[in-house]
């Protein structure tokens, strides 16, 4: 059975890369994943889901081995 935050998505919705690490990694325990918006896609492109993979975890996004 999932944990009820496993169900809770949280939308990074802002331009910076830093500052959208910074929510991720404060709500990291509180939620079950991230969306990468935007906002934040369009100036750093794939590069950001692989950071974010790589220093947060990932599950969908990482590549396969």
């Amino acid at each position: 059975m999932k944990e009820p935050k496993e169900y809770v998505i949280s939308a990074l919705d802002v331009r910076h890369a830093a500052v959208a690490a910074q929510f991720a990694k404060t709500l990291r325990r509180h939620i079950g994943m991230v969306k990468i918006g935007y906002r934040l896609f369009l100036p750093n492109g794939p590069a950001i889901v692989r950071r974010f993979v790589r220093e947060l975890g990932g599950g969908a996004a990482e590549e396969p081995g």
